[in-house]
């Protein structure tokens, strides 16, 4: 099936979901290399972007962190701002924008989550790599932070007809929540809560944690940036570290 029009893919790896006319929200961390002045595809048009904001209080965690322990590495996702926004050059007019959610009652609500990324199944996980076609899975929110909304994988009698859960390169991908039967973008596919040694971790089996980036929370943050002047802007544009080009 087509997922929502609003969904983008970004350039390298991971989604983004147009929010205003000229606004995409995605996630921090799957921003890399150069965005500005490159094009990105939305509704089958090409767009060029002109900027790309990333939240200040995002920061870029070491690869290093990621062996042993899981709680160190977890402690720095926990405490991390993952959200991004890339301004285009031009306005979109052949899609309508997603608009936000702005409730606080996620708590119990079953959404709809989207993305391109790694495939499998929650016996064995993660089998197909790369960007594949456009898969949905349900599940039903049951935890909540400041800045994020958490899911888990269940099996069984206590899982969705779709249950499923976000794989690598589904980073920034929806989690659309229906309201009063249009569709709203609660949140973005962020990380995944992990407890023991990341020599064990296995991606997409049952019993695991998602956590998306809790989109009502950053509703300001988001605002601010949208009106600000193009000067500003410029001041606070992504520039890729060279390493990272």
């Amino acid at each position: 099936g087509t997922g929502p029009t609003a969904m983008v893919d970004l350039r390298y790896e991971g989604h983004g979901v147009l929010i205003s006319s000229e606004w995409i929200v995605t996630v921090a961390h799957t921003v890399f290399g150069n965005y500005q002045g490159n094009s990105i595809n939305v509704g089958g048009k090409d767009y060029e972007i002109a900027y790309v904001i990333r939240h200040p209080d995002y920061h870029k965690i070491d690869p290093s962190v990621f062996v042993g322990d899981a709680a160190p590495s977890q402690a720095l996702l926990r405490a991390n701002h993952d959200i991004a926004l890339i301004k285009l050059t031009q306005p979109v007019t052949c899609v309508k924008p997603m608009s936000l959610y702005t409730g606080k009652a996620e708590i119990g609500q079953t959404v709809s989550i989207y993305g391109k990324g790694t495939s499998g199944n929650g016996q064995t996980g993660q089998t197909a790599y790369g960007r594949g076609q456009l898969r949905r899975a349900k599940n039903r929110i049951d935890r909540t932070s400041e800045q994020w909304i958490s899911y888990t994988f269940d099996q069984g009698e206590n899982a969705l007809p779709l249950e499923g859960i976000q794989g690598g390169g589904d980073s920034g991908g929806p989690a659309l929540l229906k309201v009063d039967g249009m569709d709203q973008l609660i949140g973005l596919s962020s990380w995944i809560s992990y407890d023991g040694d990341m020599g064990d971790f296995q991606a997409g089996v049952y019993g695991l944690s998602a956590n998306l980036v809790r989109l009502n929370y950053y509703s300001d943050w988001i605002g601010d940036i949208q009106s600000l002047p193009t000067s500003a802007l410029q001041a606070q544009h992504y520039r890729a570290e060279p390493a990272e080009q």
